[in-house]
């Protein structure tokens, strides 16, 4: 049986060295391929990204692993190029980021157009902010927060402020909650309870619409369970594939 191909794709204001501790777990399992996303010039500028690795590397099938604004442009993937996508795994994951008269699940406008004029004026302090909100009470407490911040975002690569702002219109845009009935791949859902950005209800949304999904709840939890629970998050992750 021939290796798997595996996309890690990172979420706003990441990069690749988010996943340095889950690529370890999982390289056993198949081939890891890592990207940085460009600058967003419009809408399809992730996803092509993502569909021009599948194609440079030859990939058949590939695994595409999101996280955050990553689950929402491997959800893009897998719209536009099925027949490329062999399976799912949203992590902190939503269909929409944002509030709509038809749906209630995610972030109000207002907020994330507020985050825009905050990025513009003091980008180190809105940063500091968001990555405060990616922690549960529960992480901050044991500490948690702190480490990750020592160990993994000191060293990513930092967004400037046109970057920032361009993958904060991207949130606001991005709607693929039309496509989710669509999806036949198998796909795995993996949300921290306590999750203040992208809420649960909103991944038990995209479970109760892709036909064949399951979702694995981490509790106490916020919106980097593969950070924080990285133990657990490894083994689920690392079964999930074989099994697939």
């Amino acid at each position: 049986m021939k290796a798997k191909e595996i996309i890690f794709i990172h979420g706003w204001l990441g990069d690749s060295t988010v996943w340095r501790g889950t690529i370890s777990a999982t390289s056993r399992i198949g081939n890891i391929h890592l990207i940085d996303l460009p600058p967003m010039i419009n809408m399809s500028t992730y996803r092509d990204a993502v569909l021009r690795l599948i194609e440079e590397e030859r990939m058949n099938k590939a695994y595409l692993i999101g996280w955050s604004l990553g689950a929402l442009v491997a959800l893009q993937v897998v719209q536009s190029a099925p027949e490329k996508v062999g399976g799912l795994v949203l992590v902190g994951g939503t269909g929409k980021f944002i509030n709509s008269d038809t749906y209630s699940l995610g972030q109000p406008t207002h907020a994330v157009a507020s985050m825009k004029q905050r990025f513009a004026q003091d980008p180190e302090r809105t940063r500091e902010e968001f990555f405060k909100q990616m922690f549960s009470r529960e992480e901050i407490a044991a500490g948690l927060d702190r480490k990750v911040a020592s160990e993994i975002f000191a060293g990513m690569r930092g967004w400037d402020v046109r970057e920032a702002i361009a993958g904060l219109d991207y949130l606001l845009e991005c709607d693929m909650l039309a496509s989710l009935s669509l999806i036949s791949q198998p796909t795995l859902l993996v949300h921290g309870n306590r999750d203040r950005i992208c809420p649960l209800k909103g991944a038990e949304y995209l479970c109760e619409r892709i036909s064949d999904s399951q979702l694995l709840i981490i509790q106490n939890a916020g919106h980097i369970p593969f950070l924080t629970n990285p133990s657990s998050f490894n083994t689920h992750l690392g079964e999930w594939l074989v099994s697939h």
